[in-house]
């Protein structure tokens, strides 16, 4: 997904924070539900809903970024990747994927 965080033809401003947020949403429902239609709509509103609700209470990320452990991935069978692991562990990281992708084939 990308998501333009400045305005058009201007390096030095941002986009507000809603209205980023809001197009982060969009997106992600779009992994779910391709045509925007009812069911779109739908959806959208739920999350925006538990977005809201969330922020309200104060729930927010860990600001460790993408450094921390992932909590999963779609599509993960086995172990829990490191998104941004240390270029020394990148090499054993990639070959045990590639062995468990194999033993699934």
């Amino acid at each position: 997904i990308k998501v333009r965080l400045r305005r058009p033809r201007s390096e030095s401003r941002f986009l507000p924070y809603e209205s980023v947020l809001g197009t982060m949403l969009h997106e992600l429902v779009h992994n779910v539900r391709g045509p925007h239609d009812s069911v779109f709509y739908k959806l959208l509103e739920e999350l925006r809903g538990e977005c809201e609700e969330l922020m309200a209470r104060g729930v927010s990320g860990s600001g460790s970024g993408f450094e921390g452990p992932s909590a999963g991935r779609l599509g993960a069978h086995s172990f829990i990747p490191t998104h941004n692991p240390p270029q020394q562990q990148m090499r054993s990281t990639v070959l045990k994927a590639a062995e468990e992708r194999a033993k699934r084939q």
